[in-house]
């Protein structure tokens, strides 16, 4: 019995050490850079009244002197250097430097922008890249900055990410912002360095889904020369979906950013945003650092899906995850990681096996001690039914189906039915079939689970999503729109969440249209 122990341990552990490396140590050995500004003396910094305001305030406390902000200025060699955010290569030839657009472009005049990739090494002057220009539905001109109001002397900066301390602004002032809104462009910076960087270039990953509640990692440069890694949950998109009173569907303003639950420390701005070992965002700058405020905070990312679109526009090249090998390939193994964590799964692993080798031992001693000829006892076997499978449709995007949602099973703990719209008769379930548990339902494939048609024009792109809880067996509904969400006739507040009890009726877009009702009919099963 020991020997098949030790047998069964043996042919275990080469498997167990040829894992691969998990999604959080993938993260950390991303290797980001930091983004500094440089000039001949500290004056440079410190006289220049704009510099002070924009940059150095942004770094230290609101209510810094002005000890704490010469502070800010860095020595380096015969020179001053000012420490601005983080950033990552993100091309084969090492030449171009991913960042925030609000971290590179306060450094200007006398000062020169520059990059340090890696404790002790010597800064590389890095040249931002002008601004190219896009053009909006009616074929204007739109710089790349962000965001562009049609009326330049009035503010149109509603639904993106507040400033920190800023209330919320009441409805009509909001209506008037978004009607002021021409157009959104991304808070990136692309910085084009003389010479080749040591750092790694990070692979962009625009395909890789990011799920609600889902654990991201950012990886940056925070108030040191050493990078950390700071823990970051994605809740949902930062949606601006708008078309102002009289205006074409061309005219309709679309802007997106991830949402993560963080602190949002000085330094990180620019820094990757990571699933593994690919980019999935960058943190942007357009919040301002928060010290003091607790253990989570907002902070926002640019999706890496706009950031492919930006490098695209400006010409520049980028990584992008190797491709998985077919089945049929032969599997190169991981080297072994030797880690406090790998020895455990081995430890478990080897106990395992001893308990198994016990196991079959004590069944063969049993075996050999029942008398020759005793018939083995038999076991009744309880009744079989059968049961229907839940044909809930495994696919991202929701499609009218009758007969696959005519068969879904009535023990899923809730069902979404279609009772109008495109989508009638579909029905849906929470947890879906890949255990997920939030339900996005829009016009945008790439983020929704529940996709109506592009011409919908009262339903968002990420309009509402709902939220299944496991533990409890509730249900909330969460609204994400610009057009608004109604609860049994009544439309509830923009972006809060309410609790649904069974059946309530949710409607999308307004009362009177009734674009999409969902059902909830399975509640009293939990």
């Amino acid at each position: 019995m020991r020997t098949a122990a030790i047998a069964v341990a043996l042919l275990a552990a080469p498997a167990l050490a040829q894992m691969p490396p998990s999604p959080a140590r993938l993260a950390e050995a991303a290797q980001p850079v930091r983004v500094v500004c440089i000039a001949a003396t500290a004056d440079a910094f410190l006289r220049d009244e704009l510099f002070r305001d924009r940059v150095l305030r942004p770094l230290a406390a609101r209510d810094a002197d002005a000890a704490a902000l010469q502070a800010l200025v860095q020595p380096l060699g015969g020179m001053a250097m000012v420490a601005l955010g983080s950033g990552f290569v993100v091309d084969a030839a090492r030449l171009h430097v991913v960042s925030s657009w609000q971290v590179a472009s306060g450094c200007s005049g006398e000062r020169r922008l520059a990059v340090i990739d890696g404790d002790g090494a010597e800064p590389l002057l890095a040249q931002r890249l002008p601004e190219r220009t896009h053009t909006d539905g009616q074929g204007r001109p739109v710089p790349l900055v962000q965001a562009l109001c049609r009326d330049q002397r009035d503010p149109c900066a509603a639904d993106l990410p507040p400033v920190d301390g800023a209330r919320p602004l009441p409805e009509a002032q909001r209506r008037r912002q978004l009607d002021n809104l021409l157009a959104y462009g991304p808070d990136l910076a692309v910085l084009r360095l003389q010479t080749p960087a040591r750092a790694a270039p990070l692979p962009l990953a625009p395909q890789q889904q990011v799920d609600d509640q889902m654990r991201l990692v950012i990886r940056g440069f925070a108030e040191g020369a050493q990078p950390v890694s700071v823990a970051a949950t994605y809740t949902g998109p930062q949606q601006i979906d708008h078309r102002p009173p009289g205006g074409q569907p061309e005219d309709e303003v679309h802007a997106r950013l991830h949402r993560l639950d963080t602190l949002l420390q000085p330094g990180l701005p620019g820094a990757p945003v990571l699933r593994g070992g690919g980019v999935v965002g960058v943190l942007t700058g357009l919040t301002s650092p928060v010290r003091g405020a607790g253990p989570t905070g907002a902070a926002y990312a640019v999706p890496a899906t706009v950031l492919v679109g930006f490098l695209d526009l400006l010409k520049v090249p980028y990584t992008q995850p190797a491709p998985e090998p077919p089945p049929s390939a032969t599997a190169v193994p991981l080297p072994p990681v030797d880690d406090s964590r790998q020895r455990l799964v081995l430890a478990t692993a080897a106990a395992l096996a001893v308990l198994a080798a016990g196991a079959f031992g004590l069944l063969w001693w049993r075996h050999q001690r029942r008398p020759a000829g005793a018939a083995m006892p038999t076991i009744a076997q309880p009744p079989r039914t059968l049961q229907a499978v839940n044909a809930t449709l495994l696919h991202a995007v929701a499609m009218p189906t009758a007969e696959v949602t005519r068969r879904t099973s009535a023990v899923d703990p809730v069902r979404l039915s279609c009772s109008l719209g495109p989508l009638e008769p579909s029905v849906f379930a929470l947890p879906m079939p890949n255990g997920g548990t939030t339900l996005f339902v829009g016009r945008d494939p790439q983020a929704c689970q529940v996709v109506f048609p592009a011409g919908m024009d009262h339903v968002s792109a990420v309009h509402a999503c709902f939220i299944w809880n496991p533990v409890d067996g509730s249900v909330s509904l969460r609204d994400l729109s610009s057009s608004g969400t109604w609860l049994n006739g009544q439309r509830i507040a923009s972006g809060s969440t309410v609790a649904l009890a069974a059946g309530d009726v949710v409607e999308l877009g307004g009362p009177d249209i009734n674009r999409f009702t969902v059902d909830i009919t399975a509640l009293e099963a939990l």
